[in-house]
């Protein structure tokens, strides 16, 4: 689309600071009525940043009215403005105006107990049965995946169906026909452990790997003698036991047999069973969490954004906004989701201008039901010709870190097929403060376990907060001073990590923050606000 300007803007790179520019030189200029901004962010609070700032900007130039105007934009999350939008076009779409609103932890909560009435204690025991079997399958997480992308993407229920349907064949042509075989796999296997059992001289091979091998043979004998079947992952294992090279010969007929488990019927059954209950449960739990919201009179934020595309297929509805839109300005744009996305597309159609503004090296992330391909190849067709404008600089960080950080990102970011344009930042500080210290270190914390390492890690921090020599910048004052506690942050792979090292901090008496559950959390007051 012509009128479509891409920004991209790198963590650091002034972009707040950007856009409050661009809106405030806008209407400043009388090129863009404040009303008729439309200005989609991620969060409440980046919305309400950028409004107070053009807004200062605005009074500071004595643009009073202006300023006064700018509380009638649509500015905020896009669910926000879909429903402020919904709202003034409710009577055509035959909706209460004043709707509630499910937030998202709500919906949750109903999208839980709408698959809890769907899950029978008969279908339980099933989905237990293939979880077993197929170790990597977590049946309620699928679920819960399925539904989101299905609304994420405005998918019907009879789209399901067809995505079922189609499933189901990818897995049976991947897997392909079973050859013919009068042997029970089964009987087969237990026969292929026997011999190996029997074949191999614990004497002659007296390795730990041997043995080790040898004890998971007869445990999976047992479980078959016992009428039991082997998980698939057993059977994956057993191709590869780990015997060692005296006995590995022994056992090449058993891992061949084990290896052929693609092939074993029993496996497209149980692969094709797992398709069909977690699209069957998908379905019925969007049944029931709809006519849950029909009775309360409620939606959530998917049906704001699927209600917002309805009405912009209205061609009556693009009338009455036409001429009403000067400016589209889309921030965290590589965040959308395809039905976001698809609306963002037309109202870029109908705006007299429009920005969009993001980071292209997050669309690769994929978060929160985003597709990055889609976002990617979007992107490509909206720059086709042009070249986006980049704010290159970084407003936040020491020189040296600058272009560490750049040296290392570009490489990683190149696999992605993002160049190093959209990725390198310069420094907007030439000069680095030499009262700052080195500007990377790194401890080797040498540790038996996480608890070990915990109390390792808070022993450093200890150590330095306790050096006079550690210095940072106060941005409040423009100064330097002795670091403290709040200016230390710790990034751990785990939220058990977390509260070890946090645990670890409060025993040598240094506060730390951890994020816990809040009261509104608790089983209690939940209990308390259901009533």
């Amino acid at each position: 689309m012509k009128n479509i300007k891409i920004i991209t803007a790198s963590a650091g790179s002034g972009k707040t600071y950007r856009l409050s520019t661009l809106l405030h030189e806008r209407i400043a200029a009388g090129n863009v009525r404040p009303e008729a901004i439309i200005a989609t962010t991620f969060t409440r609070k980046a919305a309400a940043e950028l409004s107070e700032r053009v807004r200062q900007r605005l009074i500071s130039e004595n643009l009073l009215e202006e300023a006064n105007r700018l509380a009638a934009a649509r500015m905020g999350t896009i669910n926000s403005v879909c429903g402020r939008l919904i709202g003034d076009f409710a009577f055509e779409q035959g909706i209460f105006p004043e709707a509630g609103v499910l937030d998202e932890a709500a919906a949750n909560r109903e999208v839980r107990r709408a698959i809890s009435s769907v899950v029978t204690q008969d279908r339980t025991r099933t989905l237990t049965e293939l979880e077993n079997r197929l170790s990597s399958f977590k049946w309620s997480e699928t679920v819960r995946r399925i539904i989101q992308l299905a609304r994420s993407n405005g998918l019907t229920t009879d789209d399901l169906e067809k995505s079922k349907a189609h499933s189901r064949q990818s897995i049976q042509d991947l897997l392909g026909q079973s050859p013919p075989s009068a042997a029970d796999p089964e009987q087969a296997l237990a026969a292929e452990l026997s011999a190996v059992i029997e074949s191999i001289d614990t004497e002659a091979d007296t390795t730990k790997a041997t043995q080790s091998a040898l004890d998971f043979c007869q445990h999976m004998l047992t479980l078959v003698q016992q009428g039991r079947k082997p998980s698939w992952s057993d059977w994956r294992k057993l191709a590869d036991p780990g015997f060692a090279k005296k006995s590995i010969d022994k056992a090449q007929a058993l891992m061949e047999l084990a290896a052929s488990h693609d092939s074993h019927p029993a496996l497209k059954q149980d692969l094709d069973d797992a398709i069909c209950q977690v699209f069957d449960i998908a379905i019925a739990t969007l049944h029931i969490y709809q006519e849950h919201k029909r009775l309360w009179g409620v939606v959530d934020f998917t049906d704001q954004e699927v209600l917002m595309l309805k009405l912009l297929d209205q061609p009556e509805v693009i009338a009455r906004l036409q001429g009403h839109i000067d400016l589209l300005l889309v921030d965290e744009f590589q965040d959308t989701s395809p039905i976001e996305l698809a609306i963002l597309l037309k109202l870029a159609g109908i705006s007299k201008e429009t920005v969009w503004v993001g980071d292209q090296k997050q669309s690769i992330y994929g978060f929160r039901g985003t597709d990055p391909a889609l976002m990617d190849t979007c992107l490509a067709e909206i720059v086709k010709n042009r070249q986006p404008e980049i704010l290159d600089k970084s407003w936040r960080s020491r020189p040296p870190l600058v272009k560490l950080t750049s040296d290392i990102f570009c490489r990683a970011f190149a696999q992605h097929g993002i160049p190093e344009a959209l990725v390198r930042l310069t420094p907007a500080h030439k000069k680095d403060d030499p009262d700052l210290g080195p500007p990377v270190e790194w401890w080797t914390i040498s540790a038996k376990n996480q608890d070990e390492d915990a109390f390792a890690l808070a022993d450093g921090i200890r150590k330095l907060l306790a050096d006079p020599a550690t210095i940072v910048r106060d941005k409040a004052t423009n100064s330097t001073r002795p670091v403290k506690p709040g200016d230390i942050a710790i990034l751990c792979r785990t939220h058990d990590v977390c509260r070890k090292t946090a645990a670890a901090l409060e025993s040598l008496n240094i506060r730390a923050v951890l994020p816990r559950t809040g009261l509104l959390s608790t089983p209690e007051i939940m209990a308390v606000m259901a009533g």
